[in-house]
């Protein structure tokens, strides 16, 4: 894999290489200020907090009625606990054991029957259905007042203490919390952010941005090997602060000056750069701060051909986009791809409002494409600009041909 290693190396040159340019024009600062005026108009208003809270209220309210969850307590985890979702984003849900506990899988399933039952007479649900997964069984709903879709798991501590500190890490650097944010919103509005139609989780999504924070130079953040340590999912919290404390108490990150606009557009260089390097086996590793490969993450995924390498920092032995399949591979290159070249054209800048809507669908309440879409977006807004950019450059010759004319 070494060679493939080089070749990274060699993208990440040319990436760079391209970000200077990006800085060096006078489009760093008008997309500065489109990208933070567009995460601000996102951002989840204190409606949208309220209403998670409230279907979180509810669903306290019903389990207290039913036999089998007693002894259980509602939980949240996911992007809402770790301040990381959008107005349009899923709740997870965990309920969790109020003494510790272990529970059979066919104790969890019928936790699970009964809410749904619950819910159904209770109506306020729609859509429920539990799921009765491999690996995490589930009980999927949408509120009917609040239209949020659920998701609830059973004893699910693992993903509640990796939310936590997943929002303590990114809590270390504003610029972080600040381009997943953007990265989400982009990802919603290209399609590539759902894992049931074989895309990437929100998980995943966090971790590549976090990889390449780590990548830049300087870093703006640490290995999380560095924060982490060998404890995984099962370190102590408390762990966690100190090494968070000790980072920023040294400033770390801070030597790079990189603002929001630099890193969205180096954050597509950089992915779209080793796009035929997944089907070597190249993979993100958060844990290391450095790209690794098949001999260097877990063995057991030699042997199932995931088209996608993202390691779980919590859990080296979990690929967290092992939903992203070869088929949807291509759908999420590309969308990468296109987007790297459209802000590295000048004349994307000329018109913002159009690039707005065509990154992130603005106004949100705008037509999504579809899964497979013939023309995406992107594609249509680049001969836009194409066509736009020609004119422009055609017009000082028109209009002298226009004075030769008159003065004649």
């Amino acid at each position: 894999m070494a060679l493939d290693l080089d070749i990274a190396a060699i993208a990440g040159q040319l990436e760079h290489q391209r970000v200077d340019d990006f800085k060096r024009s006078n489009a760093a600062a008008l997309f500065e200020g489109l990208l933070m005026a567009t995460a601000n108009q996102l951002q989840p208003t204190q409606q949208d907090f309220e209403a998670r809270v409230d279907i979180l209220r509810r669903l306290e309210f019903l389990i207290r009625e039913i036999d089998v969850c007693k002894g259980l307590a509602i939980k949240p985890f996911g992007s809402f606990l770790s301040n990381l979702y959008t107005p349009w984003g899923d709740l997870d849900i965990t309920l969790m054991p109020l003494e510790p506990a272990p529970l059979s899988r066919s104790k969890k399933t019928k936790i699970l029957k009964s809410i749904h039952d619950a819910l159904l007479q209770a109506g306020g649900a729609i859509r429920v259905q539990v799921l009765f997964r491999p690996r995490v069984p589930l009980l999927m709903f949408e509120d009917a007042w609040w239209r949020i879709s659920c998701d609830i798991s059973v004893s699910n501590t693992d993903a509640v203490f990796k939310s936590h500190a997943l929002g303590l890490i990114v809590g270390m650097d504003l610029r972080c919390r600040q381009l997943i944010f953007l990265v989400k919103c982009w990802a919603k509005a290209q399609c590539i952010n759902d894992p049931k139609m074989g895309t990437l989780n929100s998980y995943a999504l966090s971790l590549l941005v976090i990889f390449h924070l780590q990548t830049r130079n300087p870093p703006i953040l640490p290995p999380l090997s560095a924060i982490i340590g060998q404890g995984g999912a099962s370190a102590d919290g408390f762990h966690y602060l100190n090494r968070i404390a000790e980072f920023t108490e040294r400033g770390f990150g801070k030597g790079n000056t990189s603002s929001v606009a630099e890193l969205f557009v180096s954050f597509f260089g950089q992915f779209s750069a080793v796009e035929e390097l997944w089907i070597q086996g190249l993979a993100v590793c958060t844990f290391r701060g450095q790209w690794g490969d098949k001999t260097t993450t877990d063995p057991a995924w030699a042997s199932k051909n995931y088209a996608l390498l993202v390691e779980d920092p919590f859990d080296l032995s979990e690929n967290c986009s092992r939903s992203v399949h070869q088929g949807s591979l291509q759908h999420v290159c590309k969308a990468f791809r296109l987007t790297h070249e459209l802000l590295c054209d000048k004349f994307s800048y000329w018109f913002l409002g159009k690039l707005k809507e065509t990154l992130f669908r603005w106004p949100h309440a705008s037509p999504r494409p579809c899964f497979h879409p013939s023309r995406p977006g992107i594609e249509q807004l680049r001969e836009h600009v194409s066509l736009n950019a020609s004119r422009k450059n055609d017009r000082p010759e028109k209009q002298k041909k226009g004075k030769k004319q008159v003065k004649q």
